[in-house]
């Protein structure tokens, strides 16, 4: 789904100038564009992206820190006062009314970038899954798991067990207990488990060939099942941990349902365990952002997509879920 046909951006705007936090984290977001990076280091919070693709973090901040263009000329975010600590490149300017500093060179292309950005301290970006380390650890063992196997059956099997192991895996994000002003999730919990199964898709077709039969489809469908659930669990941990629970909020999004044909509307297996877990950990604040922006149909026409957003406030204590779906 296109980041354009998203309104999370807005959303972030317009939670932050009513905040004012400090401390924001990210914890998840297939897409930074969404989050208005810029706008926070504007205007002075501490920024903590987590991630667990180095690459990523960084391609998307070098598109959000330079505005304008050729005809009307570029200004750019480290020439407003966060200089070195924002790029590894800036150098000071030569006078204090300029608006790119002497390394400046542009690329060519849309969103305008500078062909000499380094990444440096802001924002500060730890490289984790989100999800206490849940998907990294299955990751890691899905090829050692697959090159074992003597057939698919058994390498689902073990990839199973994998799964259920990892489920007990508490890694934290570098982040401190109860120090954030402001999280944020943007999660589509029906791709939640894409990049570990996808990596583990990867691993069966070098090993046994493409997909065969209705019963690897099933395996499949049971593997993301399970890998959904474990991170799912971890991360709203996570999030739940890092705010602070007087006064900390969280923007929680999701794609609650799939546009199907005939404008019928399907829902994924993991959104009610995403609302089952949520209401365990958080209320909901509709204060900030009214129930109007909780349920939206937005994109164009024959391409709909339902989102779903929220504001969640932290409960002060909470022991560990117990859940429907970990025995169903």
């Amino acid at each position: 789904m296109s980041s354009t046909l998203r309104p999370f951006r807005a959303d972030l705007e317009e939670l932050y100038a009513a905040l004012r936090p400090q401390n924001v984290a990210c914890l998840f977001a297939e897409s930074l564009a969404d989050v208005p990076v810029d706008t926070m280091l504007r205007g002075g919070s501490e920024v903590t992206i987590v991630d667990w693709m180095p690459t990523r973090p960084r391609a998307a901040l070098a598109s959000t820190l330079v505005k304008g263009d050729a005809s009307s000329g570029y200004a750019c975010l480290a020439c407003e006062g966060a200089g070195h600590r924002l790029c590894g490149s800036f150098t000071p300017p030569p006078e204090p009314t300029d608006k790119v500093c002497p390394s400046f060179v542009v690329l060519s292309g849309s969103p305008p970038q500078c062909a000499r950005y380094v990444q440096s301290e802001l924002p500060r970006v730890v490289l984790a899954d989100g999800s206490l380390g849940r998907a990294a650890c299955f990751a890691t063992r899905a090829e050692e798991i697959v090159a074992k196997a003597g057939k698919e059956e058994d390498a689902f099997e073990g990839a199973l067990a994998e799964a259920a192991r990892c489920a007990s895996v508490d890694r934290r994000v570098d982040v401190a207990n109860d120090s954030i002003d402001l999280a944020i999730s943007l999660l589509a919990p029906a791709r939640l488990a894409a990049e570990p199964l996808g990596h583990f898709d990867e691993l069966m077709v070098r090993r046994f060939g493409p997909s065969r039969g209705r019963r690897r489809e099933r395996l499949a469908a049971q593997l993301r099942s399970s890998l959904s659930r474990m991170q799912l669990l971890g991360h709203l941990r996570e999030l739940h941990r890092v705010l602070k629970k007087d006064g900390g909020r969280a923007y929680f999004a999701t794609e609650p349902f799939r546009a199907g044909p005939a404008e019928a509307w399907s829902l994924p297996m993991e959104i009610p365990l995403t609302f089952e877990v949520a209401r365990h950990y958080f209320d909901f604040d509709f204060s900030l952002l009214g129930p109007a922006r909780f349920l939206r149909v937005v994109g164009a026409a024959g391409l709909p997509t339902m989102l779903q957003a929220a504001v969640l406030a932290p409960r002060s204590a909470v022991g560990e879920p117990t859940l429907w779906a970990e025995t169903g």
